[in-house]
C-alpha cells in the first residue's frame, strides 16, 4: 500500500516507542516520496500524538487538497479509499483535540456510514459519547453502557479510578496477576498528588483519541512482565487533571517525562524536568 513499505515500516513502527524519532524518518521518507498520501496520514497522526497539532493541521489541508487533485491517484480505487479513511480518522483527532466537539458530532454523523462498515474503531464510539457528554447531549431517556471508561465520562468519581487502578497494585505483599504492577513500597497515594501538580500539556503526548498521557521516572517503582522497570504512565482525560489509569510501562525514556525519584529523598530537591525539545535534541542533535 506504500512506495516503499519496508522503509515505511521502518520509520513508522517507533511511533509507540519513540514518536520523535518516528517523525524525523516520516519526514525523510516523504522527502523521497511526496506522493505518497497515504504515508502522510501515518505522519499526521504522529504529529497530533506530539502535540503539534497546527502543523498536523496544516498539513491535514494541504494533503487532502493535493491528492483530491491528483488524477492518477484518484484512479487507484483501494488505495484511495485507506488515504480517505486515514483522514476521518485524523480529522476526528484534530476537531477533538482543537476543542471543537459540535464539529466532531457533526463530520461523525456526515462521514460515518462511508467508512465505519469495514472499518469499525472502537475507540470512535467513546471519542462521540464523550463528546456528546462534554455538550450535555447525552438521551437521559437511554440506557447509559455502564462499564468503567463511559461512567468516569459521564461524571468523573475519584473512588472509581482508586478502585480501577488496584489491579496494578500490590496489596499487603500480594501481587496482582496483572501485567504490570507497581512495587509494594510504591507511594500510591503521595504519587497520585505529585503527578497532578506536574501535569504540563507541553509535556504530554496523545495517541489516542480525548486522552493525554503523562510520563513519569520511579526508581523500581514496579514490573512490566516480570521485569523491574523505572518508569509508569499516567492516562487523563485530555486537557484534564482527571485520571483515567495509571501502571508501569517499560521504553519510557524516549518520550518527555517528569523524574519524581525527590519524592524518595529526605531533603525533596526536586530533579529537574526534561521537555520534549530538550530530549530530542539530547537523542538526535539540532538536525
Amino acid at each position: 500500500m506504500f512506495f516503499n513499505e519496508l522503509e515505511f515500516n521502518k520509520a513508522f513502527e517507533s511511533h509507540y516507542t519513540d514518536p520523535f524519532k518516528s517523525k524525523w524518518m516520516l519526514e525523510e521518507y516523504l522527502k523521497k516520496y511526496p506522493r505518497d498520501y497515504g504515508a502522510y496520514t501515518y505522519y499526521i497522526s504522529v504529529l497530533i500524538s506530539i502535540n503539534e497539532l497546527e502543523m498536523a493541521r496544516n498539513i491535514f489541508n494541504i494533503v487532502e487538497e493535493r491528492a483530491r487533485k491528483d488524477e492518477s491517484f484518484q484512479k487507484l480505487g483501494r488505495r484511495v479509499k485507506y488515504f480517505e479513511y486515514g483522514l476521518f480518522i485524523n480529522q476526528l483527532k484534530l476537531l477533538f483535540f482543537e476543542g471543537r466537539y459540535e464539529d466532531v458530532l457533526y463530520f461523525y454523523n456526515h462521514h460515518k456510514h462511508q467508512f465505519l462498515i469495514d472499518n469499525p474503531e472502537l475507540e470512535v464510539n467513546s471519542l462521540i459519547f464523550y463528546c456528546q457528554s462534554l455538550l450535555g447531549k447525552l438521551d437521559k431517556n437511554k440506557r447509559s453502557i455502564n462499564c468503567y471508561l463511559y461512567r468516569q465520562m459521564t461524571e468523573y468519581h475519584e473512588d472509581d479510578f482508586r478502585t480501577h487502578i488496584k489491579k496494578h497494585l500490590t496489596i499487603d505483599g500480594v501481587e496482582n496477576t496483572c501485567n504490570s504492577v507497581f512495587s509494594q513500597d510504591f507511594p500510591i497515594d503521595l504519587v497520585i498528588n505529585e503527578v497532578r501538580n506536574n501535569m504540563d500539556s507541553r509535556n504530554c503526548i496523545m495517541p489516542g483519541f480525548y486522552e493525554d498521557d503523562y510520563y513519569f521516572k520511579y526508581e523500581e517503582c514496579g514490573r512490566v512482565d516480570y521485569h523491574i522497570t523505572h518508569f509508569f504512565k499516567v492516562v487523563v482525560f485530555h486537557g484534564t487533571k482527571g485520571i483515567i489509569t495509571m501502571c508501569p510501562c517499560e521504553n519510557a525514556d524516549n518520550f518527555p517525562y517528569v523524574d519524581l525519584n525527590y519524592l524518595r529523598k529526605e531533603d525533596n530537591v526536586k530533579v529537574k524536568k526534561i521537555s520534549q525539545i530538550e530530549k530530542f535534541r539530547k537523542r538526535y542533535g539540532n538536525l
